[in-house]
């Protein structure tokens, strides 16, 4: 295995995490190609990694900016619905436009970013391996380790 795909979401948090994980295997003479909406690419070539567009109809560039935008005036379940169909639309392209892309890039596994489990099902579908990042911990919840409820004693 000497191609490794990497998706995850363009915004800055998680792609803090993927970049670094993408130059490491790099280093390590691994092939790797970064998939994602046309926002990313700056990032993905200053890091110096491949990048492949996904969903650049519905996300042109710029895009990115402007959902955060509108998402920042929102609050409560407006905010919750707007981001949920953000996602929703997200899932929906890697959908449709991953298999093609990873088939035509020759990636033979992918690492997925824990909030786009599209990507996971779009690799069992070719039948190539798949690891899921997690860099967004609070969704990651142990059961009875509710940190609203819970003082810590320090």
């Amino acid at each position: 295995m000497k191609h490794i795909g990497l998706y995850c979401p363009a915004e800055t948090g998680h792609l803090h995490t993927m970049l670094p994980l993408g130059q490491g295997l790099q280093k390590k003479g691994y092939q790797i190609t970064f998939f994602g909406v046309p926002d990313a690419e700056t990032k993905i070539r200053a890091a110096k990694l491949d990048f492949y567009p996904i969903g650049a109809d519905i996300f042109p560039l710029g895009s990115t900016e402007a959902l955060f935008k509108k998402l920042s005036k929102l609050k409560g379940i407006p905010a919750l619905q707007f981001t949920i169909n953000w996602f929703y639309q997200s899932a929906q392209i890697f959908l449709e436009e991953g298999a093609n892309a990873l088939e035509k890039t020759g990636v033979e596994a992918l690492i997925v970013d824990q909030i786009n489990p599209e990507g996971g099902t779009v690799a069992q579908l070719l039948d190539i391996p798949f690891i899921t990042l997690c860099s967004a911990l609070p969704f990651n919840q142990e059961p009875g380790c509710d940190s609203m409820s819970q003082k810590a004693d320090i």
